[in-house]
């Protein structure tokens, strides 16, 4: 059957959807169950998702399922039917014939009804004579009391006392048992031994108490019957999930996981932040790399016009060291044409004081001699030379007259 018909947990009735201690119990109850209806007609009142029907077929001569919702039976038909008959039915009025069954199964049904009289001479009443009916409810004071915890679906519960004051009324003999769930250290004999008795030891380090049987369990399952004097073997049972974990054991599968998952959350968190990291740097390093390109660039140009620059202050340079020798040139050459002129013009000036330490007349015209260039204006021989640094002629000197007494 597909996950998709499966019959929604709520807590009102166990689904095969659930694991857990509550389905460990109920599990155990139709085990215990199993060895009272070996070869038997039976009736699994309240029978829900029918699952328990289902294990109750398996050793049973044949069983009928019955329960007050529609949906239910309907669902445990398509599940079950081949080995299980299912019908409609409530507790109180049983869709079955007086004295049609042999045995009666009602697995916490009783607690969900607040007429428990209707219910038990129902199950009476469709007992065979020394049938056997198997009904288990939770015990008030350790279930709901104590804990302080309590079932919006539970409407009437019993105490131990007002269970076996129930039972009582309708059944000349039964036994009670205890249920419980724990988490302990099980010493029982080998395989093939069977069990005689259950001591139950309570200690720590310290300390050490004992009782024979269960005390204080949450649940109470009465095996009740009027044949004969044997009831039931009081056997003591122990039930183990196969594939079914209890609430400690789904717990530790629970944090494993999830401490797994955080462990697998944390390496793929590094993973991502890792492959950002990595990531930026490969992104830094491109932009490094274009800005490296970059300065590189400028340093280029800037040697380039570094470069141009030398060039440029060289070339100058040169030129202005070409204008300075040019200058310099020019200058030894305006100072050579200088002195030349100086030197000239101190021949032309020496030569007409010559003339008069010779006793000639000033007038006495001078010897003609080839005409040479000076800085001064061509003159004739006759005429005496121009005055420095003019261009007019300078009226030639008299003789000055003897002194007195010459």
């Amino acid at each position: 059957m597909s996950e998709a018909t499966e019959l929604e947990f709520t807590g009102e009735r166990l689904t095969t959807s659930y694991t857990g201690d509550t389905a460990i119990e109920h599990l155990h109850r139709y085990a215990f169950a199993t060895a009272y209806v070996q070869d038997k007609v039976v009736l699994d009142i309240a029978s829900g998702e029918g699952y328990g029907s289902n294990i109750l077929a398996r050793y049973a001569a044949s069983v009928v399922g019955v329960d007050i919702s529609e949906e239910a039976v309907e669902h445990a038909r398509r599940k079950y039917g081949a080995r299980v008959r299912f019908e409609v039915g409530s507790v109180t009025a049983i869709p079955l014939e007086d004295a049609s069954v042999d045995v009666v199964i009602s697995f916490e049904t009783l607690e969900h009804i607040s007429d428990h009289q209707g219910m038990m001479r129902e199950i009476k009443r469709v007992l065979r004579p020394g049938g056997t009916a198997i009904i288990s409810t939770p015990d008030k004071i350790y279930y709901s009391i104590i804990p302080k915890q309590y079932n919006e679906y539970h409407l009437k519960e019993l105490s131990k006392v007002q269970f076996e004051g129930l039972i009582s009324q309708y059944f000349a003999r039964y036994l009670m048992f205890e249920q419980d769930i724990f988490s302990g250290s099980v010493v029982a004999p080998c395989e093939g031994i069977g069990a005689v008795g259950l001591r139950d030891y309570l200690g720590d380090y310290d300390r050490l108490a004992q009782t024979d049987g269960v005390t204080g369990a949450p649940y109470l399952i009465a095996v009740a019957t009027d044949a004969g004097d044997h009831v039931a073997e009081p056997l003591v049972s122990l039930f183990r999930g196969w594939d079914v974990p209890t609430e400690t054991e789904k717990q530790l599968t629970e944090a494993r996981d999830a401490y797994a998952a955080s462990l697998w959350d944390g390496k793929n968190a590094l993973e991502r932040e890792q492959l950002e990291r990595r990531r930026e740097v490969e992104a830094l390093t491109i932009e490094m790399e274009g800005q490296k390109g970059a300065i590189q660039a400028d340093l280029d140009t800037a040697r380039i016009q570094v470069m141009r620059m030398n060039e440029d202050e060289a070339r100058r340079g040169a030129e202005q060291q070409s204008e300075i020798d040019d200058l310099k040139r020019r200058l030894a050459a305006a100072e050579a044409r200088a002195a030349k002129a100086e030197t000239q013009l101190a021949a032309a000036a020496s030569k007409p004081m010559q003339s008069r330490g010779a006793g000639t007349s000033a007038k006495a015209p001078a010897a003609k001699a080839p005409a040479a260039e000076t800085p001064a204006a061509k003159t004739p021989a006759a005429k005496t030379p121009a005055a420095k640094g003019t261009g007019k002629a300078v009226p030639a000197r008299r003789p000055r007259p003897p002194a007195s007494g010459d």
